[in-house]
């Protein structure tokens, strides 16, 4: 059995409004970072984040806070207690558990002012590259004969509901293009709980960081080329590549 970790970073809210101007402070992209491990490596992985967060802070605060690259590089609390080196030592070592463990990695990134400009009623982007990536995830599990299950943070009943209704228009219209039934993956998405599955936090570093290199044009990419060589299929085509960005 595999589980796939999903986290996202941006917001997939409409990027413009009814004038078709872009909303001042809406995201430009939206992005889902997943990192598949099978239940060894989800054991390890996790005593590995939980290792790792109580060398920088007391148990306490572990408990109850997820680790977050983003606040961590905004300096935010708890983080604002942590010196700069600190802060870049604990960015390390979450990127290098998912460089050093034995995971594969998949992102799915949407370019929000394309899709929003290009569709004249465009579908939810968030459930857009949810199917993208439960694809993904469809052909690995078949490449290894095995089942998998897909967990994502927090995931309310009504999104699940709301996501799935959409996921299911999608395929239908998307069909001629590449038809791809998900039998691998048992059930619907779960939600996940970051403090009790702690790979949700890593793949909340992993999407955020493929975020800032698109934002950035490339120009932030250190993290990612970082762990890169995790992908499954990395730059294996519209089709099948695990690094999709649309």
């Amino acid at each position: 059995m595999f589980f796939l970790y999903i986290d996202e970073s941006g917001d997939p809210g409409r990027y413009l409004d009814a004038n078709r101007n872009p909303i001042p402070g809406s995201s430009e992209r939206f992005t889902l970072g997943g990192i598949i491990v099978d239940e060894d490596a989800r054991c390890n992985m996790s005593m590995d984040v939980t290792a790792l967060a109580l060398s920088f802070f007391p148990q306490p605060t572990v408990d109850k806070t997820k680790l977050h690259y983003q606040q961590l590089i905004q300096k935010a609390p708890p983080y604002d207690s942590l010196s700069d080196s600190g802060r870049l030592h604990l960015a390390d070592g979450m990127f290098g558990i998912i460089r050093d463990s034995p995971c594969m990695l998949l992102s799915v990134t949407i370019d929000l002012a394309n899709h929003f400009t290009q569709y004249r009623h465009p579908i939810n982007p968030k459930a857009y590259a949810m199917l993208i990536m439960l694809e993904r995830f469809q052909d690995f599990l078949a490449s290894e004969g095995s089942q998998g299950i897909a967990i994502y943070e927090r995931i309310s009943r009504r999104e699940r509901k709301r996501l799935k209704g959409t996921m299911k228009r999608l395929k239908e219209v998307l069909a001629f293009r590449r038809h791809v039934e998900l039998n691998n993956i048992v059930g619907d998405i779960q939600s996940g709980d970051p403090l009790k599955e702690p790979i949700l936090q890593l793949a909340d570093f992993f999407a955020y960081a493929t975020q800032i290199m698109y934002n950035t044009n490339y120009e932030k990419k250190r993290r990612w080329e970082s762990i890169k060589e995790k992908y499954y299929n990395l730059d294996g085509g519209y089709f099948y590549s695990g690094n999709v960005y649309r």
